[in-house]
């Protein structure tokens, strides 16, 4: 067993673990890898599978579902699903956008969510597997194929393709959804056409479905904007398939079809009504396979001087927008180089997607900007935010390959543009497949930023954190110290806190800094320079924790992330520059950051009155422009070793970084009392 960054679903408040089993194929009939997927921070995939995406929501129960629409909005369940779905039936297409040619199409992985509701194990002697029966879709009709009441399916319709998937005896960790990732080994090969997939949680020894209710198939509810003229949207990109899908309630092998709301009805036809559309849903499973790749023309966008943007005005419309970038040297973390692209200044709600030369999604994003733009982030970071846009932290990387690229190496990317909205967000897959969402158009701009020429890397900026102060507001820090709120992450984002000590760590007076939560993490520690000061691992019931016994007082930073141990800069301990770049896409799970110190005041005024003196930060020379530098830094959360014992709190009065704390410290600037 091993871990993968594949995020299947996530529900809000529910747990959710994204692990990848090696499993059985009947195709070739031995013991697989796991395919890797990974995140970005907004659990958009990286590197997208080619066929029918429904990675974006699943079922929280096993006959309900929460499709997290917006408060006001009805859910329509129009057929109840019964105890489980064990044995189902969904329609795929292999015939729009991409696939409209071509005689045949390879599959070459299979990924699906399972949720085990009850956590029940297979009963003893078992062989859990789900079996996938690929149907030409001529056989089926949702209303019954002698009118309603009768079956869905034609009865003894051939089978073109099938595959076995191995289930665990055990399912992992007790949780209650887990995403397989099947790695086919030798590809499928399917005929160019339309298809029923009929799936089942059987007995693999026996053939016959199992006894015990252990495994359930989920539902995505998570709709898309209407592709290849399709009605309503539907949750495949860029796939599509019907609304409906069908369940066996009586586990007999019939799907007995009929109307929606029929008396008789077994049929399966979820959806919820968003923005005053209908939108649909289907069962929780992609298809990874060939795409048909043709580039775009390469219209380059011209770099500016290095760490400056060059921006390009583009008209976001119903067809993407699509430019090229060339680079020289590598845009990576070894390199110290970096590449930034957002969509800043543009009039609409814009998301982008980078693509590599041979059509490969290497990320996408929508709203990491500021407003509603895009923002993209490869190789060394950190660089200001803007606005309310995230910073410029070299978050992305290129998975596609046999090893990651922590960043973008040399040559020459696609960058597709097109507009968004939340309703019907846009969608990006293989092949150069870009889908706008929404109905927006206008004017948007494309910067780009990059020093991969001959530039020096410019200062990091701090880390936006939360301040860790104590439960009375102490900042810096008294006994005990103080904790953050319990929080979900979800990865590969990571969360940074900050807090500030006032009495240098010795081993007499540790200071330590814990983390702790249910699902495996890494916790770091870097000073106030951006360097990396400790890591170290913890898990469900076991705390991460780092002493600082030999530490100055002052300003430090701590980030939590999933167990994959994050990449930091080439130089951590000298050269850290606050780089942490999260890999691993577990989501959903809840952790803490504390900080506990012994000193339980910040000791006696500083030496000569109780306001801070001309010469802040202690350098000898007073009243310099290094002074108000140095003062300012420390109002924003930064202060250096040799600054005024008491920080920001410049006039001695128990509060930290007031107006009357700047107040207090241009007066005596100019030589007046504090």
């Amino acid at each position: 067993m091993s871990k993968s960054a594949l995020q299947l679903a996530l529900l809000a408040g529910t747990m959710f673990s994204t692990t990848a089993m090696a499993q059985m194929v009947s195709i070739d009939g031995g013991r697989i890898d796991p395919v890797q997927i990974h995140l970005d921070e907004h659990g958009n995939v990286i590197n997208p599978p080619t066929y029918s995406n429904r990675a974006v929501g699943v079922t929280y129960g096993n006959y309900i579902f929460d499709s997290q629409v917006p408060a006001g909005e009805a859910h329509l369940l129009t057929a109840a699903i019964g105890t489980g779905i064990r044995h189902a039936i969904e329609d795929i297409s292999f015939t729009p956008g991409p696939w409209a040619v071509g005689a045949n199409h390879t599959i070459t992985s299979f990924k699906i969510t399972i949720k085990n509701e009850l956590n029940n194990p297979p009963a003893a002697g078992t062989d859990p597997t789900i079996r996938i029966r690929f149907i030409d879709r001529a056989n089926l009709n949702f209303f019954g194929q002698a009118g309603e009441g009768t079956d869905m399916m034609v009865a003894n319709a051939p089978v073109v393709a099938t595959l076995n998937l191995g289930l665990p005896d055990v399912f992992p960790n007790n949780g209650n959804f887990q995403g397989f990732v099947y790695n086919l080994g030798t590809p499928l090969t399917i005929p160019h056409g339309d298809y029923v997939l009929d799936m089942a949680i059987i007995d693999f020894t026996t053939g016959n479905f199992l006894t015990t209710d252990s495994y359930r198939f989920t539902l995505t509810s998570q709709s898309r904007q209407g592709q290849v003229g399709t009605t309503p949207g539907n949750p495949a990109s860029p796939g599509f398939t019907a609304e409906n899908a069908g369940n066996d309630k009586g586990y007999d092998g019939i799907f007995t079809g009929g109307a929606i709301n029929g008396a008789t009805n077994d049929h399966i036809r979820l959806g919820f009504n968003y923005l005053g559309s209908y939108r649909n849903v289907g069962l929780d499973f992609a298809i990874i396979g060939d795409i048909p790749a043709t580039q775009p023309a390469c219209n380059p966008v011209t770099l500016g001087a290095d760490n400056t943007f060059a921006s390009v005005a583009v008209n976001a419309t119903a067809a993407p927008v699509w430019r090229c970038v060339t680079l020289t040297s590598d845009a990576t973390d070894a390199n110290l180089k970096y590449l930034d692209i957002d969509t800043e200044g543009s009039t609409i709600n814009t998301a982008i997607a980078i693509f590599d030369s041979e059509g490969n999604v290497i990320a996408q994003n929508d709203d990491s900007g500021s407003g509603t733009n895009a923002q993209l982030s490869f190789g060394m970071g950190r660089r200001a935010a803007v606005g309310d846009g995230e910073q410029y932290d070299g978050r992305h990387w290129n998975d596609n390959g046999a090893t990651p690229v922590l960043g973008l190496a040399a040559g020459t990317y696609w960058i597709a543009v097109v507009p968004s909205d939340t309703a019907s967000p846009a969608a990006f897959s293989a092949g150069f497949t870009a889908i706008p969402g929404g109905t927006a158009t206008g004017a948007a701009t494309l910067r780009v930023r990059t020093n991969a020429s001959t530039g020096a890397l410019e200062p990091s900026v701090a880390p936006l954190a939360t301040r860790i102060t104590t439960p009375l507001g102490d900042d810096p820090l008294v006994a005990p110290g103080g904790e953050s709120a319990a929080f979900a992450l979800n990865g590969p984002a990571v969360r940074w806190f900050d807090f500030r000590t006032c009495v240098d760590a010795t081993a007499a007076e540790p200071v330590l800094v814990q983390g702790t939560g249910d699902w495996p993490f890494s916790l770091s520690v870097f000073d106030s320079s951006g360097n990396q000061i400790s890591t170290v691992n913890g898990t469900d019931g076991v705390t991460a924790d780092v002493n600082l016994t030999a530490n100055p007082a002052g300003t430090y930073y701590g980030v939590i992330a999933y167990d994959q141990p994050p990449d930091f800069s080439p130089s951590p301990a000298t050269d850290g520059r606050w780089h942490v770049r999260g890999r691993d896409g577990d989501a959903g799970f809840e952790f803490t950051f504390a900080v506990f110190v012994t000193n339980t005041t910040c000791g006696t005024p500083c030496p000569g009155n109780e306001c801070g003196p001309q010469d802040y930060n202690g350098d000898g020379d007073s009243g310099t422009d290094q002074d108000i530098e140095a003062f300012f830094a420390c109002l924003g959360g930064t202060c250096c070793e040799t600054c005024f014992c008491q920080g920001s709190d410049f006039n001695g009065d128990g509060d930290f970084g007031t107006d009357q704390d700047i107040e207090a410290f241009f007066r005596v600037l100019g030589g007046n009392p504090c």
